[in-house]
């Protein structure tokens, strides 16, 4: 894979969770392994039914009680799993809908840097939204959007 294509990915990434409140790309990862890391070591364990039979047969014995809270819980994981993740799903935003944004941050902020360096070289900005409309590939509607926006991108 291309450098910048990693780039491009990572970028995508950090802004998905920035939207969810990380910090960073580690602390969500650190959260995501931190969370799921139990589930996956039982998962490995019981990856067919016949490998969750047998190491449940190797386990230690379980009092009748146990074995009644297992079977009264199991059905209702699911639920329980739901019950618990309402402060986290509110803190999501809903999808912003529509048609994606036919540029990303990355791409903005270098348009707009073309735009600037251009337009220090004497170009009309009308003339550089077109040229660049024209490079990238979008209408020069966009460009301008990308323009107009510039102090927001950081």
């Amino acid at each position: 894979m291309k450098k910048e294509d990693v780039e491009k990915i990572l970028d995508a990434a950090d802004e998905g969770f920035k939207v969810v409140g990380f910090g960073s790309f580690e602390d969500a990862v650190d959260h995501a392994y931190n969370f799921l890391q139990p589930l996956l070591q039982m998962m490995s364990v019981a990856r067919s039914r016949e490998s969750a039979r047998q190491a449940l047969l190797e386990s230690a014995d379980w009092s009748s009680e146990e074995v009644e809270n297992a079977i009264s819980l199991l059905p209702s994981v699911v639920y329980m799993i739901r019950r618990h993740l309402p402060q986290t799903i509110s803190g999501i935003p809903h999808s912003p809908g529509g048609r994606p944004e036919a540029l990303t941050e990355t791409t903005k902020k270098q348009v707009c840097l073309e735009i600037g360096f251009l337009y220090t070289k004497g170009v009309l900005l009308r003339d550089a939204f077109k040229r660049l409309a024209k490079k990238y590939g979008v209408s020069e509607r966009t460009i301008r959007r990308a323009w107009r926006d510039r102090a927001s991108l950081q």
